[in-house]
């Protein structure tokens, strides 16, 4: 007779061996009625808790979308798992509203409370008079859990985990008004100035903070911005090879490509992106929110719209060209080129491109919109890089290539123009509709030129393509008014023999 396995033993070697992320495969079904569904990065965010309890990492923020088992792994399966290390472990856990805090508090009682459970770790048992309290219970070895909202007292517990988990309310953040930074500020207090209070030793003391991102100044990004030693684990709905957060491990390589297509598909992102707008879309999908105020450009100044354009009436045009590139990475590497048209002293944004090309693409594109708008000349080109080939290439078959010789950093060119938004004097085609000439022009890139303008502070990490172009063909348009024509002209002369 084969001798009969000891399941409970097999599962604490599995445990010891494949540690949270083995725990939480084995746990799931006692724990969550729908079938198990796994992706890479629960792996990843299991990783990360573990090197968290093991104190590798002192201070963890994962910032990820709704809907990806974030509260589940952080807030009963990552205590329920410390509990089969140490059974002494005590964790203190919070959220925005503590009945929330206590939902998951109770998901984790009864995992360690269950059957399956006690006979691997009997040691994590907790004693009866402990079992019907949701808000704070205890093992027998001396640990215990216990949940806040960010308006609940603490005092009294130490612990040697604190856990805030969306400490902020979605709806709470989506605003700029003064009850929104309220709101902000309270949840920023008590993760900031409260739970560090109730620390057992501030030597040894992990936290772990995770969000889905909701307003640039919420508690992940403040602490983000106040602690260096914060590791971020970033993990947006869709790659972005160029988030100034990504996750150096992820997986994925294709720009646009999701984070769970299995369980959140195409189709439902785009519903989702549609129901928040793309501002909440950045925040809560993307981890990129944007700053209601702006660092340079205010979200207000960008609202500015123009309904309807005549040839006519357009005093000058220019085509300006960021073209940027990334030396072996030419082909991954972004470019915006920007049509506008001064009308009166308004400069209206009339067409924009943003995409990544290469040299040879980048050229085509540049004649095709020469040939859509032949009234915008001259057509800037930042001077460096790969700027100068382009001049002298389609020189030969463009009238109006200029190049343009930017001074200062990207930031003093930028805060050179803000003055121009602030009153009123640039204008985009209106979302709603926007015709040139009687004809209705695409608007479906304006809600990215606007997220990039709000969101860049000049920092390094930004992207800041469309942003250059825009301080480029104001300063030509506004600091020397004639330029743009004398320029063309001279370009045409040149290209034709004359000068």
């Amino acid at each position: 007779m084969p001798a009969r396995i000891d399941r409970p033993k097999l599962d604490r070697a599995f445990v010891r061996h494949h540690g949270l992320a083995g725990f939480t495969r084995l746990a799931w079904r006692h724990t969550v009625p729908e079938a198990r569904k796994w992706n890479w990065h629960h792996d990843v965010v299991c990783a990360h808790l573990e090197k968290l309890y093991y104190g590798e990492i002192r201070n963890l923020l994962i910032e990820i979308p709704p809907g990806t088992t974030k509260s589940l792994l952080c807030q009963v399966f990552f205590p329920a798992w410390a509990w089969t290390v140490n059974p002494a472990e005590k964790g203190i856990f919070a959220t925005y509203e503590v009945n929330l805090c206590k939902k998951f508090a109770r998901q984790m009682r009864d995992l360690v409370m269950s059957g399956w459970y006690q006979e691997r770790w009997p040691e994590a048992s907790i004693p009866f008079q402990n079992t019907r309290a949701a808000g704070l219970f205890q093992s027998s070895a001396g640990g215990f859990r216990f949940s806040s909202g960010t308006g609940g007292a603490v005092t009294g517990n130490h612990a040697g985990i604190l856990v805030g988990d969306d400490l902020l309310k979605a709806q709470a953040a989506m605003g700029a008004g003064a009850s929104t930074l309220t709101e902000i500020n309270a949840a920023w207090d008590f993760w900031s100035k409260v739970l560090p209070t109730r620390q057992i030793d501030p030597k040894t003391t992990r936290r772990l903070l995770i969000q889905q991102r909701l307003h640039f100044d919420d508690p992940a990004g403040r602490w983000a911005r106040h602690d260096p030693s914060v590791v971020r684990l970033c993990l947006p709905m869709e790659y972005d090879p160029d988030h100034p957060h990504a996750y150096a491990g992820d997986p994925r390589s294709e720009p646009g490509e999701l984070l769970w297509p299995d369980h959140i598909p195409r189709e439902a992102v785009e519903s989702l992106k549609r129901d928040l707008g793309p501002l909440d879309a950045a925040a809560q999908l993307q981890q990129l929110p944007g700053r209601i105020g702006g660092e340079v450009f205010r979200l207000e100044w960008l609202s500015n719209h123009w309904k309807q354009i005549r040839i006519s009436s357009i005093n000058t045009g220019l085509i300006s060209c960021d073209l940027t590139f990334g030396g072996k990475r030419d082909n991954a590497s972004y470019i915006a080129l920007g049509v506008w048209a001064l009308v009166g002293q308004k400069a209206c944004l009339v067409d924009q491109v943003r995409v990544r090309a290469s040299y040879l693409e980048t050229r085509s594109l540049i004649k095709v919109l020469a040939a859509k708008y032949p009234w915008a000349r001259p057509i800037l080109v930042e001077n460096k890089a790969n700027g100068p080939a382009i001049l002298e290439d389609l020189r030969r078959e463009i009238a109006g290539m200029v190049p343009h010789e930017p001074k200062g950093s990207k930031l003093a060119r930028a805060h050179a123009v803000t003055g121009y938004f602030e009153a009123g004097d640039v204008l985009l085609p209106d979302p709603q509709g926007a015709v040139i000439e009687g004809q209705r022009v695409d608007t479906s890139w304006v809600a990215d030129y606007v997220l990039e303008m709000n969101r860049f502070t000049g920092a390094d990490a930004d992207v800041s393509d469309q942003v250059d172009q825009t301080s480029q063909a104001l300063s030509r348009f506004y600091q020397s008014p004639a330029r743009g024509f004398v320029d063309a002209m001279s370009a045409v002369a040149r290209d034709l023999g004359f000068a």
